[in-house]
Parts: C-alpha cells; structure tokens; sequence
C-alpha cells in the first residue's frame, strides 16, 4: 500500500483506531481551548455529546470543572456547532 501524502497516512491511521473526522478535531481543539493544562490532560474520546477526559491530578480536576461552561462554549465556538453538551473527567491512574 503507497501513500501519496502525509494526509493519507493520516486519515488511515485515524480510520484504523476508530477516530471520527470530527472527534479529531475536538482533540486538537482541546490543546488550543483548555490553555495551560493542556500538558496535564487528554481526552480519551468523545461520544454523545460528552469529552472524557482524564487529568494527572484533581488540580486539574477542580480547574476544569470551574471552567466547564467556559470550556465547551470555546469547543462549540471553534467546530461551529452545538455539538458538546459536558465533559466528564476523571483522575489518571498512575
């Protein structure tokens, strides 16, 4: 199998995990919206109008929780629809 271009390995590599054009880019958007605690956070999916995401600490628990609202209007703004209702978090396992 050749691919022309890094947007096809891409694009297969998302298809093979499972990973929805949009659910991407709610990923990718995550970085940008939650600023600072990015680096101590991850979404691990996105489904029914829900972000799961885990974080290292309950810090990072409290920080998004406080900023919830703030958090999916950004999301929402940046995907141009109503497409995130609540996000569910809970603490890493280390």
């Amino acid at each position: 199998m050749g691919f022309s271009s890094s947007r096809e390995i891409i694009k297969v590599i998302k298809k093979r995990i499972g990973l929805k054009e949009e659910n991407y880019k709610i990923h990718m958007i995550w970085k940008e919206v939650s600023g600072k605690i990015a680096q101590y956070t991850q979404v691990i999916k996105v489904e029914q109008e829900k972000i799961w995401v885990t974080v290292e600490s309950p810090v990072y628990l409290q920080e998004i929780f406080l900023r919830k609202k703030e958090l999916i209007e950004k999301i929402n703004k940046a995907i141009g629809e109503e497409k995130i209702k609540d996000i569910k978090v809970t603490i890493k396992n280390i």
